[in-house]
């Protein structure tokens, strides 16, 4: 039973590189493979093969089937929403994300892509995640892997784990209690089905949705959150960009 549980540590955590870990190599510049609608980036339009590079604002436009895809060259992918504004910043592999919603997909053995809005720092250990910011509020739902949930200046509060979400108030209002949802029902979800190509971590969610139709991930997760038990290096406190101030 032991070993049964280091192994399920193994499969999340074993020297495998963060969002923000040094040891992560950075993104690079991202491709567009697949856009509908439209999308800015640095005040041009757009389109299928364009090169997004670092710190290039985007744009998606309020319309409600506009949507885009960046992949970079070691597999991660970020998929975006109608009225989503962002900026990714490849060398600390992470995206601000001012307004909007978006879904991250890396391989933890590569490296996660970190979150960061005007509210919370989400920070995951490689992970398939989605994020919905608005000025009031920010709601995060992890598919696969597991995000770390940060308030600046704050250690984080929460671990999400998969089938989990949590919801962030304003500061100075509590973080609201994470629930459950249903992973079989994501597969609904418009940044998971409608893009042309399959998200390349949706056979792990179709088998984690298995085990929850199964009664067998909540289990799963608390063993997983108790053994990690989340022994990370001591941090430097996180100071948000100027342009969330």
């Amino acid at each position: 039973m032991r070993l049964r549980a280091l192994v399920l540590v193994l499969l999340i955590l074993p020297g495998q590189a963060g969002a923000g870990d040094p040891g992560a190599p950075p993104l690079g510049d991202g491709r567009v493979t697949h856009l509908e609608g439209v999308v800015e980036a640095g005040g041009r339009r757009l389109r299928v093969g364009d090169a997004v590079t670092a710190r290039q604002v985007l744009r998606v436009a309020d319309e409600p089937e506009a949507r885009l895809e960046l992949r970079f060259a070691d597999g991660s992918l970020v998929r975006l929403g109608p009225r989503t504004e962002l900026t990714v910043e490849a060398a600390a592999r992470r995206v601000l994300l001012r307004h909007g919603r978006l879904l991250v997909q890396a391989d933890r053995m590569i490296g996660g892509i970190a979150t960061w809005t005007p509210l919370v720092v989400l920070e995951p250990l490689g992970t398939t995640y989605v994020v919905d910011a608005a000025a009031e509020a920010v709601s995060v739902l992890v598919l696969e892997g597991a995000v770390q949930v940060i308030r600046p200046p704050t250690p984080p509060e929460r671990v999400l784990l998969p089938g989990e979400a949590a919801h962030i108030p304003p500061r100075g209002e509590r973080l609201r209690t994470s629930v459950r949802v249903l992973l079989e029902a994501i597969q609904d979800e418009p940044l998971v089905a409608a893009f042309s190509a399959p998200l390349p971590s949706l056979a792990r969610i179709r088998d984690l949705g298995d085990q929850q139709r199964r009664g067998l991930l909540a289990g799963r997760n608390e063993r997983l959150r108790r053994e990690l038990g989340w022994r990370r290096p001591p941090r430097k406190p996180i100071v948000l960009p100027e342009l969330f101030r």
